[in-house]
């Protein structure tokens, strides 16, 4: 609420597909990190060392779909 106007955030909380690039870029099992803030943990218990990143990735997906004229 500010200034007398509501805005609206979309939260998205399910993984994605891409979820098994950021594992391997990160070495953290997502899974289980987000079962460990469901339950209660805070993000510095369960990673007190902070997040790194130990590599390069790129993920590419490709989209086709059929075109019908009408």
């Amino acid at each position: 609420y500010s200034n007398g106007a509501y805005s609206f955030l979309e939260m998205n909380t399910r993984l994605q597909v891409e979820h098994p690039v950021t594992e391997f870029q990160t070495g953290v099992d997502l899974v289980e990190a987000q079962l460990k803030v469901a339950s209660g943990q805070e993000l510095s218990e369960i990673f007190p060392n902070g997040i790194s990143r130990n590599s390069h990735t790129i993920n590419i997906r490709i989209n086709a779909q059929e075109y019908k004229s009408l």
